[in-house]
């Protein structure tokens, strides 16, 4: 019965203190925080990324930029070590008619007579 009375008095002594507690911040708003312009400037890599993931989602074809060409200069002459008439873009055009479509057709088991469930003047036709 002590035990019930002392733990009732400290649940009542411990919630007037939270009642009784009236609290308010001592912070004042400061722009010129390091923290502040971190978290809110384009220095902070979370916000840098979410931009980049924003213009990808965003991207029109037309914004994109192909380069056909660009020159290497690999610091030694390269006709040295290639066969006469090298052509590095030999057989590298695409042409539509090349691609070889393959369908595979997987052919279907049903495990039953499907005559049973058909219509007497059902015909399938062949393709």
């Amino acid at each position: 019965m002590m035990k019930k009375a002392i733990t009732v008095f400290g649940i009542g002594i411990i919630g007037a203190v939270l009642i009784s507690f009236t609290g308010s911040h001592k912070c004042e708003p400061n722009n010129n925080d390091a923290t502040m312009a971190y978290l809110s400037g384009s220095d902070s890599p979370f916000i840098e990324g979410w931009n980049l993931e924003l213009l990808a989602e965003n991207l029109e074809v037309e914004d994109i930029v192909y380069i056909e060409e660009e020159n290497f200069q690999l610091g030694f002459d390269t006709t040295v070590y290639l066969p006469l008439g090298f052509n590095a873009y030999e057989g590298m055009e695409l042409e539509l008619a090349d691609i070889e479509y393959i369908e595979d057709e997987d052919e279907v088991l049903l495990n039953f007579d499907t005559k049973d469930y058909l219509p007497a003047d059902f015909t399938t036709s062949s393709r």
